[in-house]
């Protein structure tokens, strides 16, 4: 009997105690069901999805000698660029030069040999004539001697042959004259089309707009700065853009770490510094592998895009990567070059128990939170964790919807129980006191995720 009476009174006092508190005040949160969105906010720029690009002419290197303002609107035509390649003149100086000399070489052929024709058919025609008067003469031989008859039948004979000769000699001069005269002027057709070709050239160093838009200035392949005059440009470099400003993507900087939680599809919600009540959406489409250790800043002024490269420190392991994300809806289209606040959404659970990641304590290997007792105190309850960010964890066991539990860690004092999962630890109840809850009762519901759990039970 006397034994029942001290097991009577051990347990009443124990009871007492669990009901008991002291003042220790701290801040709640009620657990209510909502959606876990776990996104990462980072910072990008505006650039044109599609652009016309005005670029370099195939020259191995030249010098911009001029080239028109950042930003500036432009109608088809307008020249925007000029490049000079010294090379390319001196090139033109010396192909003209020698096309002068040839058509000179070739008139001068012409005439001399319109000269040798002109011989060649004198005698020609001093032939006819000795052939005629030979023939006049000829009339007379049945009346001279033999000789003299012989004498004027082989003049005859000697004019004939003169006179095929000459005609043999006037065909080749024609053929040669004209082969030489061939030459000759394929050599000026060629030293033409040299000059023609050169000439050409020299006028694609003067580039203009191929159509109407905003002008933005190339960046120089050495130093990622916008081209000005002076810079030395190579062929198919980049010079002028003209972009469409009807479809605009997002450029984004990452830092390594950002970059391996960002994934493909990821969904992005936009906000625009220059305009506040305008909001996007979009995805990530493209991941660029290759990092760099310099992070891009784009400052817009005056319909000019700045890009500036700043470097993460000599000492600095940081890299940065390039991501593309979509604008696939937004209320109004931002400009080229506008900053962009990325919010990229990694994960995202709906209709889900989610708590503050503040609320959630490591416990002997497992994860606990402190739930409010109805009588005061605190439950420290073993729960399982899903999927979790730098603010919010899901809870995917061990606490229920109105339950209300600790933002802070209570003190051992104020902890009367013990609940795990899968075994139960008996509760030390020396130091318990009252703890008055900044909610009411009606508002908590104790959770009893297993049935053979008993609150207070020792």
């Amino acid at each position: 009997m006397r034994n029942r009476i001290v097991w009577v009174l051990f347990t009443s006092i124990m009871i007492a105690a669990c009901d008991s508190g002291s003042d220790f005040n701290t801040a709640t949160y009620r657990v209510v069901r909502g959606d876990f969105l776990n996104y990462i906010d980072i910072e990008g720029y505006t650039e044109p999805l599609s652009m016309t690009v005005v670029g370099c002419p195939p020259i191995p290197e030249g010098t911009v000698q001029y080239i028109i303002d950042d930003g500036v609107l432009v109608k088809e035509g307008d020249i925007v660029c000029k490049i000079e390649v010294p090379t390319f003149q001196t090139q033109y100086d010396e192909v003209e030069a020698n096309l002068e000399s040839s058509r000179a070489a070739y008139n001068l052929l012409q005439a001399r040999l319109a000269m040798e024709r002109a011989v060649l058919e004198a005698q020609i025609r001093d032939n006819d004539a000795q052939t005629l008067l030979a023939g006049l003469d000829s009339l007379q031989l049945s009346y001279m001697a033999d000789n003299e008859a012989r004498i004027k039948r082989l003049e005859l004979e000697r004019n004939a042959i003169n006179r095929a000769r000459f005609d043999k000699k006037l065909k080749a001069l024609e053929v040669m004259q004209q082969s030489d005269l061939k030459k000759m002027d394929l050599q000026i057709k060629q030293s033409e089309r040299g000059l023609e070709n050169i000439k050409k050239q020299i006028d694609n160093l003067t580039l203009k707009a191929p159509k109407d838009g905003m002008a933005l200035r190339g960046l120089n392949r050495s130093n990622g700065i916008k081209l000005k005059v002076g810079d030395k440009v190579y062929n198919r470099m980049t010079l002028v853009s003209i972009p469409d400003v009807s479809d605009m993507k997002v450029l984004i900087s990452a830092a390594e770490m950002e970059f391996k939680n960002i994934n493909v599809n990821d969904s992005v919600i936009y906000s625009f510094d220059a305009m506040p009540d305008n909001v996007g959406y979009g995805k990530i489409t493209a991941k660029k592998p290759i990092g760099s250790g310099q992070n891009r800043t784009v400052f817009f002024s005056g319909g000019g895009v700045t890009i500036v490269m700043s470097s993460a420190g000599d000492q600095s392991k940081v890299k940065f990567f390039d991501v593309e994300a979509s604008l696939d809806s937004v209320m109004q289209m931002p400009e080229a070059g506008f900053s962009a606040r990325c919010q990229i959404i990694l994960k995202e659970v709906k209709d889900t128990i989610v708590v503050p990641q503040v609320a959630v304590y490591d416990e002997d290997s497992v994860k606990v939170v402190f739930v409010a007792r109805r009588g005061g105190g605190f439950e420290m309850r073993e729960v399982l964790t899903g999927l979790s960010s730098p603010k919010e964890t899901i809870i995917s066991d061990g606490l229920r919807e109105g339950e209300v539990i600790s933002l802070l860690r209570p003190s051992s004092a104020h902890v009367k129980k013990k609940t795990f999962l899968t075994k139960e630890t008996p509760v030390d109840t020396s130091a318990v006191a009252r703890l008055p809850l900044n909610v009411t009762d009606s508002e908590i519901q104790v959770a009893r995720n297993y049935s053979e759990i008993k609150q207070c039970k020792i």
